[in-house]
């Protein structure tokens, strides 16, 4: 059985070189394997055979798992990994707080007339004065001459910006704010007095503001207030 076994080996590798194998004692090969011979292995043999293979694949498998470039590979691919998905938690985190602010910043728009869109299209000095007005419309004192002063610019300079800008006078800007909060305020209390929704939106006169409402609204205060019901 031994030397079965060292001819089969013998002709592999004789197989595989290219080269003639002479086998010069009797203990070991027999004969010379010729290179036309096939060689077929027993079954003894193809289980070696098949054991040594196995054994071959787990080493080379083994070894280059635990290789150092392997284990550097590997290292680099959670090195790139760990930035991304820190990256992804802050893009999440910064979603998260652009929709609060959204939605937070929604309610308190409603109040403003003019939306801040429009507004950044504007010249300047029209904006601070749009802002202004919108800050101050419940003041029975405001009027042109006064938010002028708080601007420091003149009448005659803003209301030609107005003009140009809005195509209305400032005087009209701020009776349109007015009537656009009136018109917030009975949407949120429609048991509110006329006396009392004109005192909060600016008006020192029930008459004017009706007058104005109506004008700006194209319907009459009471009416629009019932259409709401």
């Amino acid at each position: 059985m031994l030397k079965s076994n060292c001819v089969f080996l013998v002709c592999l590798l004789v197989s595989v070189s290219g080269h003639v194998a002479v086998a010069q004692s009797t203990d070991t090969l027999p004969d010379i394997v010729p290179l036309h011979r096939t060689v077929h292995p027993t079954k003894n043999q193809s289980g070696i055979l098949s054991k040594i293979g196995t054994a071959m694949l787990s080493a080379t498998t083994k070894k280059a798992i635990s290789s150092p470039a392997e284990k550097t590979r590997w290292g680099v691919s959670l090195g790139r990994l760990i930035p991304l998905a820190i990256k992804s938690i802050l893009v999440l985190a910064v979603l998260c707080v652009a929709f609060l602010y959204f939605f937070f910043a929604r309610d308190n728009g409603k109040d403003r007339f003019l939306t801040d869109t429009r507004l950044s299209t504007m010249d300047k000095e029209v904006q601070r004065a749009c802002r202004y007005l919108e800050e101050h419309y419940a003041d029975p004192q405001l009027t042109v001459e006064s938010a002028c002063s708080a601007l420091i610019t003149g009448p005659a300079f803003l209301q030609a910006l107005y003009e140009r800008e809005l195509g209305m006078s400032v005087e009209e800007f701020l009776s349109q704010v007015r009537i656009n909060r009136a018109r917030q305020v009975l949407e949120k209390n429609r048991a509110v007095t006329i006396e009392d929704l004109a005192h909060q939106v600016g008006y020192s006169t029930v008459e004017r503001f009706c007058n104005d409402f109506e004008r700006i609204n194209t319907s009459p205060l009471e009416q629009y207030r019932a259409s709401l019901s």
